[in-house]
This record gives structure tokens, C-alpha cells and sequence, in this order.
């Protein structure tokens, strides 16, 4: 079993077949990817927030403790300057509904509109929709997530304290379906069955000798990470709703830090006023001082040319040995915990 890139869906998936017996090979440029281990002010933590659904498969497969000791995320919204919501909506576009909603609606127009910017009044962003009606059809939006552990999320401890097996470090830059082969770096090795957790972009640009047909939509996402003086409240999470605030939402991963994320419009803002305007969401006496800023060039995966066609990519590389898994690999807006977990069976069961 060869599994590309181990960041963290890919690392997860390493470990559960390991489990079962199955032996697995990791390639990757990226341990753990968005939940690996960062440092700043003396201390270890996950620089991006993302955190476990407190009941689901996937923790369940971790082990992960629920009981009522367990850290858990407290969520909030704040701030709401009732200022009128600029727009020219573009038949079809994702924001189309929620200004035909008005008042009714505010709140997810303007975190939305601060999360992915002006190209919600344009574009559909298929993607999206999918993962909203998803949320309030499951309850997922009131559902009670896992919080973070002296700064560090569920995940990322559960993927230090586990072995992942072996691992080639490198980026694949070719993967040939003829030999059933991957080049990473100046390594070749050879595969039986493939799981793919790299960006499906990337992807089908390594094949070799095809042509990609597709083309993606996705959105970054910028962070600033702050030191507050003040003790906070570890894994509080604050949505900033004012649409003239730099800030999308805040999170403190432990008593001193405040992850920040950066509302779309505003990315590069004076970090200033960032830090006076956290200072007010969390009452603080002092705002925080701003320690570095650090980007992600893709986070949500929002649609593609076409939905057909990339099933059926999906399929062609299935009969090839290729399966595509994770929010990246399969181009799909879900979170760790959404992912279908019973690909770790199938695979398990047939090979």
C-alpha cells in the first residue's frame, strides 16, 4: 500500500491500515500537514484550527477521550455593526439567497463574504453549498467538537504518539499508471494500490503522459498569531460578525496564544489593528502583541469545471490502482471527521 502525501488524512489513513495489518508506505513532503507541531513563545502548537466532532467514526477510530474531562471548544458570535452589505449579485451565486433573505441571513453573508470575498456575489462555488446545507441538515454546526490540549489539537497528538511506518520525504513529481510507479524526488518506487490525499490539481498534472482536463476553484486563508499578557480561556473560539473588522474569527489554543484568522478583503492588514480589535473581542486590558503571520495558498477546495467530469476521473483512476481520499485528494469541502472512513475497511477486506 503506497499513500501519498500524509497530511493528516493521509497519516491517518497510514495508521488505521497499519492496524489491520496492511503495510504502508508515506510520501510526502508535509508530516501531518495542517496540524503539525509549530513553536512560538517558548511553547508547541497547532497553527490551524481544526478540531474533531466529539461524536463520530473517526474519533472513535482514534480513541480519542470524550468523557466529560475532556478539553471542548466553546464557539461564539460577536459584533455586528448593522452596516449595509455592499453587492451587485450575479444570478446563480452563492449569495443570491442569502441577500434575498436579508436580515434573516446577515450573519452568513457577511462570515461568508469575509471568509472567501467579493466572489461570493459571482461565482456558485458548488463546494460551499454542499458543505452548508451538509451542516444544518447533520446539526454539525451545534455539534460539540474536541478542543485543543496545552496547544495542541487532538489530531496532532494522536499522530505524534502514533508510529505512521515507513516514509520516503519528497515531492512526487510523477506517478505512472502504465508501470504503477512514483517519482518523489530521486526516488522511484513502486505501488499496488495508491491513495492519493494530494490536491487533485496536482495530481493529475504528475500523470504521466495525460493531459488535465479540469480546472479548480479553491481559497486561501491567512493567519496572525498573537501573545496576549492577559491569561485567556484555552479553546475559546470567537467569529468576529462586523463587516468592517479585519478579523474573521479568533481562537486561543492555550492561555497565551490567539490564532486569528484574517477576513479575506483585509489580508496584509497593519497587524495594529488587528491586535486592538482582538483586544476588544476578547475584553482584554492590554491587546495582544503580534508575533508573525503565516498563509495557506489553498484551504477550502470550492468546486470544479465540471462535477461529472471530475467523478469520473475519480473512477478512470480507480481501475488504475488510484484512490482519491481526503478534502484535497477527492476535491471535496469537508473536514477530517466527514471524510467516508470505511475506505480503511474496503481496503483492508481486499487486499
Amino acid at each position: 500500500m503506497h499513500i501519498r502525501r500524509g497530511a493528516p488524512a493521509g497519516s491517518c489513513c497510514s495508521i488505521f491500515l497499519r492496524q489491520r495489518g496492511v503495510s504502508t508506505l508515506i510520501v510526502t513532503e508535509t508530516p501531518h500537514g495542517l496540524v503539525r507541531p509549530d513553536r512560538a513563545a517558548g511553547v508547541s502548537f497547532s497553527p490551524v484550527p481544526i478540531f474533531p466532532v466529539r461524536e463520530s467514526k473517526l474519533t472513535r477510530m482514534m480513541t480519542l477521550e470524550t468523557s466529560a474531562h475532556a478539553p471542548v471548544v466553546t464557539k461564539s458570535y460577536v459584533g455586528d455593526s448593522g452596516k449595509p452589505v455592499k453587492h451587485h449579485c450575479t444570478p446563480g451565486a452563492y449569495a443570491e439567497s442569502l441577500v434575498a433573505a436579508g436580515d434573516k441571513e446577515r450573519r452568513h453573508l457577511v462570515l461568508s463574504l469575509k471568509l472567501f470575498g467579493q466572489r461570493i456575489f459571482t461565482d456558485g462555488l458548488p463546494e460551499l453549498r454542499s458543505k452548508v446545507a451538509r451542516q444544518y441538515r447533520t446539526g454539525q454546526l451545534r455539534a460539540a467538537r474536541l478542543g485543543y490540549t496545552h496547544g495542541l489539537s487532538p489530531y496532532s497528538r494522536f499522530l505524534q504518539s502514533t508510529p505512521l511506518g515507513e516514509r520516503v520525504i519528497g515531492r512526487v513529481v510523477c506517478v505512472d499508471l502504465d508501470s504503477r510507479e512514483v517519482t518523489a524526488g530521486n526516488s522511484r518506487v513502486a505501488y499496488h494500490l495508491l491513495v492519493s490525499c494530494i490536491p487533485m490539481p496536482d495530481l493529475l498534472s504528475s500523470l504521466c503522459g495525460v493531459e488535465p482536463q479540469l480546472s479548480f476553484e479553491s481559497e486561501g486563508a491567512q493567519f496572525y498569531l498573537l501573545r496576549a499578557d492577559a491569561k485567556l480561556v484555552p479553546n475559546s473560539l470567537v467569529y468576529d460578525c462586523d463587516i468592517d473588522s479585519p478579523v474573521y474569527r479568533a481562537f486561543a489554543p492555550n492561555e497565551k496564544l490567539v490564532i486569528t484568522q484574517i477576513a479575506k478583503p483585509r489580508w496584509g492588514v497593519d497587524p495594529r489593528v488587528v491586535c486592538e480589535r482582538i483586544g476588544s473581542l476578547l475584553r482584554l486590558q492590554r491587546p495582544p502583541r503580534f508575533l508573525r503571520s503565516y498563509s495557506l495558498a489553498r484551504c477550502y477546495p470550492l468546486g470544479a469545471s465540471s462535477a461529472g467530469h471530475k467523478e469520473q476521473v475519480a473512477e478512470d483512476l480507480a481501475r488504475c490502482d488510484v484512490l482519491l481520499f481526503g478534502r484535497f485528494g477527492r476535491w471535496e469541502y469537508k473536514d477530517l471527521h466527514e471524510l467516508d472512513w470505511s475506505i480503511i475497511d474496503d481496503i483492508a477486506e481486499h487486499l
